[in-house]
């Protein structure tokens, strides 16, 4: 093995995610620097592109790498929406840097009392019961005189972003979501995390608290849905309970994480750009060929492919080092089987 393939071996073993990480460092700096070369239009475009990605990316974390199927994140969403919105009007009138801030810490609480009593519950049940809490979250919004009940309730022009700025604000997201779901695919913490999600059982008798786990997962997930709310607010430049809470969000999140693949790092933002940009922009004039073919899509690809296209892809990797005879680098071992990172 010659120096530079030994040096280049030797970073990705000492640190794990390494390249991962220099890939989004660069990807994000590259980003910021042609925004200034884009039209509105594509500006406009981009920013929803990377709402969606931060979501998929934040629902992974306790969907994909914590294992728990939940249909609550969309009043997460709709908490940071509607935060992102209230607090730039009267009396409060905050900037937008405070707004964005406040809509994190409300979607990270809320995310805290929910899942404080949903993760009693497992399995079927618990989705069951994340889909009623989001369902009663939404019924509750259209009803409290606070917030406008059912009514449309608009921002503060002057301190609501322009699309430059909404479009670094989204950068900022993204990345720092991605960059979340890198920490915890590679700490100790996540470890732990993918060990309650193989064999909760085996987890706590091994000392793993599953219901502190997974609650903590659920924060950060919660916390990263809250930003996310905030930029779609800004987007619209209003709110109103049925699209802010709307379960459409916690859908395409979640149809999103299974195609680019479930518990991977890269999967869930992959999997946006194939169906938000690859199907929804480019067959927009097809409002229900999209669909189609995105039904079409998760079917051969959860039949073909279950691990999806990251899942596929390292596959095919496998198979042709095992084919040409190349050793493959021993997976590091953990009291459970964990999920590769992508």
């Amino acid at each position: 093995m010659n120096a530079p393939t030994s040096f280049i071996t030797g970073i990705a073993r000492k640190a794990p995610g390494a390249w991962s990480w220099a890939g989004l460092a660069a990807g994000g700096v590259i980003v910021y620097l042609v925004s200034s070369a884009l039209t509105p239009r594509t500006m406009d475009v981009l920013i929803s592109l990377f709402i969606y990605m931060a979501g998929a990316v934040g629902w992974n974390i306790i969907g994909g790498i914590g294992g728990q199927f939940s249909l609550v994140h969309a009043a997460f969403v709709g908490a940071g929406s509607y935060t992102a919105i209230m607090v730039t009007r009267e009396p409060l009138g905050l900037s937008a840097p405070v707004a964005m801030l406040f809509a994190i810490v409300v979607g990270a609480v809320l995310a805290l009392i929910v899942g404080s009593f949903l993760f009693f519950l497992r399995g079927i049940l618990f989705a069951i019961a994340s889909l009623a809490v989001a369902m009663a979250i939404m019924a509750w919004m259209t009803i409290w005189e606070f917030t406008g009940a059912s009514q449309n309730l608009s921002g503060v022009g002057s301190l609501i972003p322009r699309r430059p700025e909404q479009f670094n604000y989204a950068i900022v997201v993204v990345v720092a979501a991605i960059g979340i779901s890198l920490l915890v695919q590679h700490s100790r913490y996540g470890l732990r995390l993918k060990s309650v999600r193989d064999d909760q059982e085996v987890a706590d008798s091994l000392g793993v608290s599953p219901f502190w786990t997974k609650l903590r997962a659920m924060v950060l997930s919660g916390a990263i849905m809250g930003a996310v709310g905030a930029l779609i607010a800004w987007q619209v430049g209003s709110v109103e309970p049925f699209s802010a809470f709307s379960l459409n969000w916690t859908i395409n999140f979640i149809v999103m994480a299974v195609i680019g693949g479930l518990g991977t790092i890269w999967g869930p933002a992959i999997g946006a750009v194939i169906i938000y940009y690859g199907l929804t922009v480019l067959l927009q004039g097809f409002p229900y060929v999209n669909l189609v073919v995105s039904g079409l899509l998760m079917i051969v690809l959860i039949t073909l492919l279950p691990g999806g296209l990251i899942g596929g892809v390292k596959h095919v990797i496998e198979r042709a080092r095992t084919r040409h005879g190349t050793p493959q680098t021993p997976p590091t071992t953990t009291a459970t089987t964990a999920v590769p990172a992508g």
